[in-house]
């Protein structure tokens, strides 16, 4: 047997492997950017019905809305959230109460690549009752 350069067959192996690992560290970058937008879209949820509550009550829903929304502005390229996805209602007033939820899409950067739906639908709820003081 003759010993030939192995050139053209290490380039193939090498291009597969390095796209296999590009993939990977795509997806994880992906799933972190998922956790991320799920973990700041449960946050403005809740901290937007503390407000509400916890206000002795003279917030207005549109107050309630404008605070979501406020929180959503650095996420603007990864979430699509409508004017019908927030729901701020009362739910009762002898105890101050309240629920908020937020509906939203989530749009991956590497929709094609990683198999993921266009979008994914994501949905927070939070009810607060209030104290009386």
């Amino acid at each position: 047997m003759t010993d030939r350069p192995r050139r053209p067959a290490t380039l193939v192996e090498t291009g597969a492997i390095v796209l296999v690992c590009l993939l990977a560290v795509a997806g994880i970058f992906e799933y972190g950017r998922f956790l991320v937008t799920l973990h700041v879209m449960d946050n403005a949820t809740h901290d937007s019905a503390r407000l509400a509550v916890a206000d002795t009550g003279d917030r207005t829903r549109a107050e309630v809305i404008a605070e979501i929304r406020r929180r959503f502005a650095d996420l603007d390229e990864k979430i699509e959230v409508g004017d019908d996805d927030i729901t701020v209602e009362d739910i009762g007033r002898q105890q101050g109460g309240i629920a908020v939820e937020v509906r939203a899409r989530y749009r991956p950067t590497v929709p094609s690549f990683l198999m993921f739906n266009s979008s994914i639908r994501l949905r927070s709820k939070v009810v607060m009752l209030g104290t009386e003081h």
